[in-house]
């Protein structure tokens, strides 16, 4: 198959064209010969596109198909937005759309440059993707698809908000989907966490409350998006005014330097090397990483990922035994140098049989900062922890990395006022879903919003606990 070029706009590839191929490799003229399955965005419908960067194939979109889709309307909408071409493990290299060294991001520029002519065809249109995460961010707006789930550990949970206030800021339209915990019918992608839908949906709409802005507005439900309404929570309806500032700091613990005991990681400062072999003792190491004795936390060495491409899924892990159900905490320091991408910078557990335990995850430029994530093992008490670089570009390093039985995690509560509330939220940090924080002090007595719209009695204080979210209204 191939662009719509000089003999139509149908978008199929006549005998003629078949006959002299820009390409000899490259002989599909149906779906049913297409090696890979690449991309699906007419015409017509059931074409599938093998190198959106032809400039005839961009002009068609953007001056006749889209066009056409749009008449009518107040805009376009685009659904499934990748990163890269969407082949089998995404680093499947294919014919039509080969990544040459100097541009290894290709499909994502041809994305940017279609969308940047649909866009300049159509000015007065409203242009939306989905889960569109692109810089520049080309478009008028995205529906992110899976923005939140109540197991995002705090480094995600603020980078989440951090992201949605930067778009809301730039004036970009955003529809932000709110995954609920598991329902076998209703979403059966949700986490699997003993929380029930009474304690999930505040925490879903509270949330969004933090980053409420002009342009951002809240879905709760995931897929399948059949019967979502049936999720749809009551307390969504009550008014609680309009925002007096955006979200800040109400209550944190304070961070600890070194959590205690022994740390069951080898080389989690990444210094042993007792083989020889250029690789720190215990781990498994994947290119690119390379130990870093310049830049360091402490110690003689850290461990450097140097990421050129947002294809990368760069995985390092060491296996590990540990007791079965029994909480711990991993914590490593983190320095990242232009990390651009979603989902960044990462370090978690994996492996652990019915273990939802999170992710560190860190973007952007930050000095080392130390991470902490606790979770708790069920029967299976065998897996491994990875560190990584995933779907960015950019540089991270890696030191200091532990290991240890207990929970020590620093918890937060960020908060926001409205005019007739506040909104209270405690990101989950790994560990026992029922541990409570300090109690937090409310501005005056107020009464809590329960998910189905009704008020509680009245309190002067709050205490969340871990992964849990209170939308209070003054009486």
């Amino acid at each position: 198959m191939r662009p719509a070029g000089p003999s139509g706009d149908d978008g199929r590839v006549d005998d003629a064209e078949a006959a002299n191929l820009a390409n000899p490799a490259a002989i599909a003229r149906e779906i049913s010969q297409a090696r890979i399955t690449l991309y699906t965005w007419g015409p017509p419908r059931d074409d599938w596109v093998m190198n959106v960067s032809h400039p005839e194939y961009q002009r068609f979109v953007a001056e006749v198909y889209c066009p056409a889709q749009a008449e009518g309307y107040d805009g376009l909408y685009v659904d499934t937005m990748p990163a890269d071409v969407p082949a089998a493990g995404r680093a499947a290299q294919a014919l039509e759309f080969p990544r040459p060294a100097e541009d290894p991001d290709q499909w994502l520029h041809a994305m940017q440059a279609m969308l940047q002519r649909i866009k300049t065809a159509m000015p007065e249109s409203v242009i939306t993707a989905n889960s569109w995460q692109s810089d520049p961010f080309v478009i008028d707006g995205t529906q992110s698809e899976g923005w939140l789930r109540i197991n995002t550990t705090l480094s995600g949970y603020e980078e989440t908000l951090r992201r949605t206030q930067t778009l809301d800021r730039r004036g970009k339209l955003q529809m932000i989907r709110y995954n609920p915990v598991f329902d076998p019918e209703l979403a059966e992608f949700g986490a699997r966490v003993p929380v029930g839908p009474a304690r999930d949906a505040p925490f879903g709409l509270a949330s969004y409350y933090l980053v409420h802005g002009d342009f951002t507005y809240h879905a709760y439900g995931g897929q399948p998006y059949a019967r979502v309404q049936e999720l749809w929570p009551g307390a969504a309806a009550v008014d609680i005014g309009t925002p007096q500032g955006e979200c800040f700091v109400v209550a944190q613990s304070g961070e600890r330097e070194e959590t205690a005991g022994a740390n069951l990681l080898a080389a989690g400062d990444f210094d042993s090397d007792a083989d020889g072999d250029g690789n720190p003792n215990g781990w498994e190491i994947a290119e690119p990483v390379e130990l870093d004795s310049e830049v360091k936390h402490s110690g003689q060495s850290s461990a450097r990922i140097r990421s050129t491409s947002r294809q990368i899924n760069n995985i390092n892990r060491q296996y590990v035994s540990l007791k079965p159900n029994t909480a711990y905490t991993l914590s490593c320091r983190i320095k990242t140098e232009g990390v651009v991408g979603t989902p960044g910078a990462q370090v978690y557990p994996y492996e652990f049989d019915g273990v939802e335990a999170g992710t560190i995850t860190v973007t952007g430029t930050e000095d080392w900062t130390r991470q902490v994530l606790c979770f708790s093992t069920g029967d299976d008490a065998e897996g491994r922890v990875n560190f990584r670089i995933y779907g960015a570009t950019g540089t991270a390093w890696f030191d200091d990395m532990r290991l240890t039985e207990g929970t020590d995690a620093p918890w937060k509560v960020p908060g926001r006022r409205f005019s007739g509330a506040l909104v209270l939220v405690r990101p989950y940090c790994g560990g026992d879903w029922e541990a409570r924080g300090d109690p937090v002090d409310l501005p005056g007595p107020m009464r809590p919003l329960a998910a189905d719209g009704s008020l509680g009695g009245s309190v002067p204080s709050i205490s969340l606990r871990n992964g849990e979210a209170a939308i209070t209204l003054g009486e």
